[in-house]
């Protein structure tokens, strides 16, 4: 057999990566767990890699964390979230960013410092980003992503409950009457549009309602492009009454499309944003809104990964999705009378 490794042995015994690691390093597991390990190992002839496995120092009582920018205000509430968090369980951060930067390069260096731990926020397939990540696995170094499924990483992973906060904020504007409701998300092959696409389409599904054509906008998170698409959709024959936009960039640049184009928020249509509180103030202070649980975010990740770090996540990987919370003021109202039950 070629050169086996702790994934191999991992994927066997049906354990995640670090249990093995933890196996390996001597670390208290189950009696039943053991077993599975030891004969995973036997089975495939596995032999450990002495050299690199004594590289692994001691503690440092640091934690990696990658985001894509602190520009963008999510991640910057995020990453002050996590570091206040983990500050309070004995951690310090190492924050980088990655922007157009190549990102294995990027986890590679937070590694070389020796962390105890990586929190990832990164969302795009790419092989050598999941490499660099199942490097760090195998070498027992925990890794917790967010806001990003990867169902092809076998790790700890922190989400928004997106698909159930979006179908809840449709459903408050059929309920007020509306049917023809359009959405912007973000792009095509971003796992978290399409989370809060997929709630927008179930939940139309669910009630019946057709979807008009030209009504499903990709605004790709910014707010040049939600303006000129949601610009092009209030041009349309027959505009929608209701919108819900993914991301509070997107809402500012829809909401000042609709204004330019002469509508009237609530009056002539509804919206409801995915946004941040303080965010969504500055741009419509009456505005309703999915509330993005930065802080359950941050706060959920730091425990996950102390435990993790003291071996008290079981062997398992954990998925945890944080339930978004829907604000609700002024900017939902029944669709005017002519656009009643969706006449037109």
């Amino acid at each position: 057999m070629g050169n086996v490794t702790i994934r191999d042995v991992a994927r066997r015994a049906d354990v995640a990566i670090s249990t093995v690691s933890r196996y390996l390093n001597g670390g208290a597991l189950k009696a039943d767990t053991r077993a599975a390990i030891e004969e995973a190992i036997a089975a495939l002839g596995f032999r450990r890699n002495e050299v690199a496995s004594s590289m692994r120092r001691g503690q440092t009582r640091m934690i990696g964390i990658l985001l894509c920018d602190t520009i963008e205000f999510f991640q910057y509430t995020l990453y002050q979230t996590l570091e206040a968090e983990l500050w309070k369980l004995g951690y310090q951060c190492i924050l980088t960013t990655y922007g157009n930067l190549n990102v294995s390069d990027k986890i590679r260096t937070l590694r070389q410092r020796n962390v105890d731990g990586l929190i990832l926020y990164y969302y795009l397939p790419d092989p050598a980003v999941h490499d660099a990540i199942t490097e760090a696995l195998e070498d027992g170094v925990p890794v917790i992503l967010l806001d990003s499924d990867a169902p092809d990483l076998v790790t700890d992973k922190v989400l928004v409950d997106n698909l159930n906060a979006s179908f809840r904020a449709v459903e408050i504007m059929i309920q007020k009457g509306h049917r023809d409701i359009a959405v912007v998300t973000g792009t095509e092959k971003h796992p978290v549009s399409s989370e809060r696409l997929s709630g927008y389409l179930e939940c139309m599904k669910a009630y019946g309602l057709p979807i008009q054509e030209g009504y499903v906008l990709y605004g790709h998170f910014s707010i040049a492009d939600s303006y000129n698409a949601v610009s092009r959709l209030m041009k349309l024959p027959r505009p929608p009454t209701a919108l819900f936009t993914g991301s509070y960039h997107m809402t500012f640049g829809a909401i000042m499309a609709i204004r330019e184009a002469g509508f009237r928020i609530p009056d002539d249509i509804s919206i409801i944003g995915f946004d941040n509180v303080e965010v969504s103030e500055a741009v419509l202070h009456d505005l309703t809104i999915v509330e993005q649980p930065v802080d359950r975010i941050g706060a959920t990740a730091a425990d996950l990964m102390h435990r993790r770090i003291l071996g008290e996540n079981g062997e398992k990987a954990r998925t945890i999705r944080v339930p978004a919370r829907l604000v609700m003021r002024n900017t939902v109202a029944r669709p005017p009378k002519h656009r009643e039950n969706g006449l037109f």
